[in-house]
Parts: C-alpha cells; structure tokens; sequence
C-alpha cells in the first residue's frame, strides 16, 4: 500500500513511495507503533503520535460453490 507520493518537477508521471518493514521490526505492534517518520516541519515524529490502533476480529471467509457454502479442509 502506499504510503505518498515523490514529486519530480522533470517526471510526468508520479512515483509512488511504499513503506517496508524487516521481519524483526514487525515482530510486534510497538516495535512499528516506535517507527519514527518526518514530519512536516522537518522534525522526526513516532507513528503512535499519527495513528489511532483498533483491535478487531476479521470475520471467516464464507466459500462457496454453485452457491451454497462449502468448507475446504
């Protein structure tokens, strides 16, 4: 997912910036919480300070096949 846009004034076409992580830095939510990004003023900001974190539980996929649900084991 991308996270901004780089704008080259010589470009017509804008170059998307993705944000990427090691595994050892996504190994917990505060390990990516203490992740510091600059800021607009030039000033290094953690993401804690930008984002708000909701714990929610995804709902199961529902599959199906000739439309009645099915279950893949």
């Amino acid at each position: 997912m991308p996270v901004g846009n780089l704008y080259q004034p010589s470009s017509f076409n804008q170059t998307s910036i993705k944000l990427e992580l090691s595994d050892a830095n996504k190994s917990n939510i505060e390990a990516i919480l203490d992740v510091k990004v600059l800021g607009a003023q030039g000033n290094t900001v953690p993401l804690k300070d930008l984002v708000v974190v909701v714990k929610d539980i995804q709902q199961k996929n529902i599959y199906r096949k000739n439309q009645k649900e099915v279950v893949y084991v």
